[in-house]
């Protein structure tokens, strides 16, 4: 590989082209360290055909393609890149019982930042041999233990830790046991927030069902991405540079296979916010020369304004990096046929953006997800800019299941409006989790306008928010006149009651035509409404309330909920007007009393009633039968002979 940069006596042009290609110290620092381990399968199914397998096995990768889509890695690594290697393949060794099942470190984490570092890893990468068999388990974890000690060397928080692992079979030997092992290693990553995606190659065509069910587990268990399962190596080159762009923001421009004859061209179109462009060629034909021409019909040379990558020396592939390119049709051409695959990574001043998603969001209510494309303003900060063309579709994955949602600009639900250049749409969850318990789920946006491919992602904690029930109070009360009407409200997952710490609620109720705000507690495990007394023959009462999550659930909320409740209030016996002052002995007092039958509206009664005096501690003494005077109210005067504390009661 020629040198990426020109060697030239002007020391001040040196350091610009390096500043260039390289942040500042201070910048770099800002970035966190993105270190990934790549665990790539050497193991004899690459290379060799199985016959003796049934079904029969043929090569996933007899060319080694796989090797020089991994050296790619470390061809458009930044300064903050990091790369370590394990080589998925058990051992030789007869001495050693274990050596059928252990893989083997040939590179430590090493950043990418010099010449010699990436030119280290690019030699490590040999797939002319593969033999033995696919000791997966062992290979994870010498890929945890390779950022275990890095995170005790430098801290954890200084770096993302990332694993690409790369397969064509299920775990051998002892399959079950090495499952089992990945089982209990996959929680120590997640915990640590190590990702781990991974990639199969050929595991449909050679029956190894098995092993797509385990690759699509350890990665939703980590959060990282399945790719899927590749059918041809040449392929590969897609996969690996998906993964780089999406942990450095870049645009993808995927590329398909398509066949280049003898000068014929491949046209790239550039934008004129392209920042910088990677033109990555994967070809077939090892012995085809790809050269890179620009809109003016010169040739792209290592030492041609702006070239950053110039790297022709993999069979396989061959890589351009250009900063400031020109606008227009850029053009790829061999000097022999091959199949290529293209894939252009943009960084420009155009990218897409979820917009603003909470962290924490509801699990058991429609997810609305939107996204719109932003530039850079004069000052350096993300303003939106309106563009209504793109194709833009989100991915949501949970529980280690992925779904599509398609993002509209129509101004149809969840969409505001149309062509304002933000695109939304709606997840709804399969299922729900009554636990109560956090979910975490990755959401990812692709949006493409023209031929270019942009990418966010966004990690969210989806909780369920609990349903507001009447609960014991079923939909009626009996009360009695005057008392406050004081509804119990409860929070149910299910039939599942929910503990109130990370919640509380706002109450509503119409009183005389107006939306009132009223009084609202809580009450051990329960929340108390309480509302406004309506006028004496409203027996049904209707208020909303609102959920809101504080604390722990804080952004979470249900909207208001309609509740109707019938209150039944009972007759109810009262006395009344009696003065709580000091009176002098033999005073008259008179003692009214009347028998309810809601708030202040006394009942008629034919039949008389009781009324008892109880003078001191002494035991109460019925002094009289009362009659109703007509009106509904019983009243007596009674003249006290002696001093002490009076208490009267009337019964029926």
């Amino acid at each position: 590989m020629k040198p990426r940069v020109l060697h030239v006596l002007l020391l001040a042009l040196v350091v610009a082209l390096l500043l260039a290609r390289y942040p500042t110290q201070a910048q770099a620092q800002a970035q966190r360290d993105r270190v990934t381990i790549v665990v790539l399968d050497q193991s004899g199914s690459m290379r060799y055909d199985l016959p003796e397998r049934r079904p029969p096995h043929k090569a996933s990768d007899r060319l080694g393609l796989r090797c020089s889509a991994a050296r790619l890695l470390a061809d458009l690594a930044t300064p903050n890149d990091w790369l370590g290697l394990v080589k998925l393949e058990s051992h030789d060794d007869q001495t050693d019982a274990t050596a059928d099942r252990t893989a083997e470190v040939l590179l430590a984490p090493t950043a990418m930042g010099t010449a010699a570092a990436r030119d280290q890893f690019k030699a490590q990468l040999q797939c002319d041999q593969a033999h033995n068999n696919t000791p997966i388990a062992d290979s994870l974890q010498k890929a945890f233990a390779l950022l275990d000690a890095l995170a005790q060397s430098r801290g954890s928080d200084s770096f993302e830790g990332r694993v690409l692992l790369l397969t064509d079979g299920e775990p051998a030997p002892q399959g079950a046991a090495q499952i089992r092992e990945i089982d209990a290693l996959l929680p120590r990553f997640a915990a640590k927030r190590w990702m781990i995606s991974t990639v199969g190659l050929r595991l449909r065509a050679n029956s190894q069902l098995r092993g797509i069910e385990l690759l699509q587990k350890i990665a939703g268990t980590t959060r990282g991405q399945a790719y899927g399962d590749v059918d041809e190596p040449m392929r590969l080159q897609n996969i690996f540079v998906e993964f780089f762009a999406e942990q450095t923001g870049r645009s993808l421009r995927p590329g398909q296979p398509r066949d280049l004859v003898p000068n014929g061209e491949h046209v790239v179109n550039v934008a004129s916010y392209a920042e910088r462009i990677d033109v990555l060629v994967a070809k077939e034909n090892p012995q085809a020369a790809i050269k890179l021409f620009r809109p003016d019909g010169s040739e792209v040379s290592a030492t041609g304004d702006g070239v950053e990558l110039f790297s022709n020396d993999d069979p396989f592939y061959a890589a351009f990096s250009i900063a400031a390119p020109a606008k227009g049709n850029w053009s790829i051409r061999s000097d022999q046929a091959t199949k290529t695959i293209v894939n252009v990574l943009i960084e420009s001043d155009l990218k897409i953006r979820l917009d603003h998603p909470a962290a924490l969001r509801a699990s058991n209510q429609p997810l609305e997800l939107s996204a719109r494309f932003y530039t850079s303003d004069a000052t350096g900060q993300d303003a939106p800019t309106t563009i209504t063309d793109a194709d833009v579709n989100a991915t949501v994955t949970l529980r280690g299941e992925t779904a599509t949602v398609a993002l509209h600009d129509d101004g149809l639900h969840p969409d505001r409006a149309a062509n304002d250049g933000v695109y939304s749409g709606t997840f709804t969850a399969s299922a729900t989790d009554s636990s109560g318990e956090a979910l975490s789920a990755s959401v990812g946006v692709v949006a493409k306008t023209g031929d270019a491919s942009y990418t966010d992602t966004a990690s969210l904690q989806l909780v369920p928010v609990p349903t507001i029930d009447l609960g014991e109070a079923g939909d009626s009360l009996r009360l009695a006149p005057g008392s406050p009407i004081d509804v119990p409200l409860y929070l149910r997952l299910g039939q599942r009651p929910v503990d109130l710490s990370g919640w509380t609620i706002r109450a509503f109720q119409m009183v005389a035509g107006e939306k009132r705000r009223i009084a609202t507690r809580p009450q051990a495990d329960h929340f108390v409404v309480t509302l406004v007394q309506l006028p004496d023959d409203l027996k049904e009462y209707s208020f909303e309330v609102e959920l809101i999550g504080v604390e722990q659930n804080e952004g979470l909320a249900r909207e208001l909920q309609p509740l109707a409740l019938r209150v039944l209030f009972q007759p109810a016996l009262k006395l009344f007007d009696l003065p709580q002052a000091r009176m002098p002995v033999g005073a008259p007092l008179t003692v009214r009393a009347a028998l309810l039958r809601s708030f202040d509206t006394p009942m008629p009664l034919s039949t008389p009633l009781q009324l008892n005096v109880q003078v001191n501690n002494n035991p109460a003494q019925p002094i009289v039968d009362v009659r109703d005077d007509g009106s509904g109210t019983f009243t007596y005067t009674y003249v006290p002979q002696q001093p002490g504390r009076y208490r009267f009661t009337l019964l029926p």
